[in-house]
Protein backbone atom coordinates (compact mmCIF):
# COMPACT_ATOMS: atom_id res chain seq x y z
CA UNK A 1 0.00 0.00 0.00
CA UNK A 2 1.17 3.50 -0.81
CA UNK A 3 -0.15 6.99 -0.21
CA UNK A 4 -2.27 8.39 -3.02
CA UNK A 5 -0.18 11.56 -2.97
CA UNK A 6 2.92 9.58 -4.01
CA UNK A 7 1.66 8.04 -7.29
CA UNK A 8 2.35 9.55 -10.70
CA UNK A 9 -0.27 11.39 -12.76
CA UNK A 10 -2.21 9.00 -15.01
CA UNK A 11 -1.77 6.09 -12.61
CA UNK A 12 -4.82 3.98 -11.87
CA UNK A 13 -5.13 2.52 -8.40
CA UNK A 14 -7.61 0.91 -6.04
CA UNK A 15 -8.41 2.55 -2.71
CA UNK A 16 -7.45 0.30 0.19
CA UNK A 17 -8.03 2.49 3.26
CA UNK A 18 -8.68 6.02 4.51
CA UNK A 19 -6.57 6.74 7.57
CA UNK A 20 -8.12 10.18 8.25
CA UNK A 21 -10.50 10.75 11.13
CA UNK A 22 -13.82 12.39 11.85
CA UNK A 23 -15.57 14.65 9.39
CA UNK A 24 -12.88 14.42 6.71
CA UNK A 25 -13.10 10.64 6.53
CA UNK A 26 -16.89 10.69 6.65
CA UNK A 27 -17.09 13.25 3.82
CA UNK A 28 -14.81 11.15 1.57
CA UNK A 29 -16.93 8.08 2.24
CA UNK A 30 -20.08 10.07 1.37
CA UNK A 31 -18.48 11.11 -1.95
CA UNK A 32 -17.96 7.47 -2.89
CA UNK A 33 -14.36 6.94 -1.84
CA UNK A 34 -14.93 3.51 -0.35
CA UNK A 35 -12.32 0.77 0.05
CA UNK A 36 -12.07 -1.11 -3.24
CA UNK A 37 -13.03 1.93 -5.36
CA UNK A 38 -10.88 2.44 -8.47
CA UNK A 39 -9.30 5.90 -8.70
CA UNK A 40 -7.04 7.64 -11.22
CA UNK A 41 -4.67 10.47 -10.43
CA UNK A 42 -5.40 12.98 -13.20
CA UNK A 43 -2.82 15.64 -12.32
CA UNK A 44 -0.99 17.45 -9.59
CA UNK A 45 -1.02 21.25 -9.58
CA UNK A 46 2.39 22.73 -10.29
CA UNK A 47 1.67 25.64 -7.96
CA UNK A 48 -0.02 24.95 -4.68
CA UNK A 49 -0.74 21.52 -3.36
CA UNK A 50 -3.88 20.33 -5.17
CA UNK A 51 -4.28 16.84 -6.61
CA UNK A 52 -7.06 16.05 -9.09
CA UNK A 53 -8.58 12.57 -9.01
CA UNK A 54 -11.09 10.76 -11.17
CA UNK A 55 -13.46 8.68 -9.05
CA UNK A 56 -16.53 6.96 -10.49
CA UNK A 57 -16.47 9.24 -13.55
CA UNK A 58 -16.28 12.45 -11.49
CA UNK A 59 -13.30 14.71 -10.90
CA UNK A 60 -12.36 15.54 -7.33
CA UNK A 61 -9.60 17.81 -6.02
CA UNK A 62 -7.86 17.22 -2.71
CA UNK A 63 -4.98 18.85 -0.89
CA UNK A 64 -1.77 16.82 -1.02
CA UNK A 65 -1.96 16.42 2.78
CA UNK A 66 -5.47 14.95 2.45
CA UNK A 67 -4.43 12.65 -0.40
CA UNK A 68 -1.62 11.32 1.80
CA UNK A 69 -4.31 9.93 4.13
CA UNK A 70 -5.67 7.71 1.35
CA UNK A 71 -3.85 4.42 0.97
CA UNK A 72 -4.00 2.79 -2.46
CA UNK A 73 -2.64 -0.16 -4.37
CA UNK A 74 -1.58 0.69 -7.92
CA UNK A 75 -3.23 -1.44 -10.60
CA UNK A 76 -1.00 -4.22 -11.82
CA UNK A 77 1.10 -4.12 -8.65
CA UNK A 78 0.38 -7.70 -7.68
CA UNK A 79 0.32 -11.09 -9.36
CA UNK A 80 -2.58 -11.79 -11.73
CA UNK A 81 -5.18 -13.89 -9.86
CA UNK A 82 -5.59 -17.45 -11.15
CA UNK A 83 -8.38 -17.90 -13.66
CA UNK A 84 -8.23 -14.32 -14.99
CA UNK A 85 -5.81 -14.83 -17.86
CA UNK A 86 -6.85 -14.13 -21.45
CA UNK A 87 -7.36 -17.53 -23.12
CA UNK A 88 -5.91 -16.13 -26.38
CA UNK A 89 -2.62 -15.43 -24.62
CA UNK A 90 -2.01 -19.16 -24.16
CA UNK A 91 -0.09 -20.53 -27.16
CA UNK A 92 -1.29 -24.09 -26.52
CA UNK A 93 -4.92 -22.92 -26.70
CA UNK A 94 -4.25 -21.16 -30.02
CA UNK A 95 -2.64 -24.25 -31.51
CA UNK A 96 -5.56 -26.42 -30.46
CA UNK A 97 -8.08 -24.07 -32.10
CA UNK A 98 -6.09 -23.06 -35.19
CA UNK A 99 -7.93 -25.55 -37.45
CA UNK A 100 -5.05 -27.60 -38.81
CA UNK A 101 -7.51 -29.86 -40.67
CA UNK A 102 -6.76 -33.08 -38.80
Amino acid sequence: MIQLSSIAPGTRARLVAIVGHGGFRRRLLEMGLLPGTPVRLVRQAGIGDLIELEVRGCHLSLRRSEASELLVEAEGSGPEPAGRQDPDSDSVGRLATSGTGR
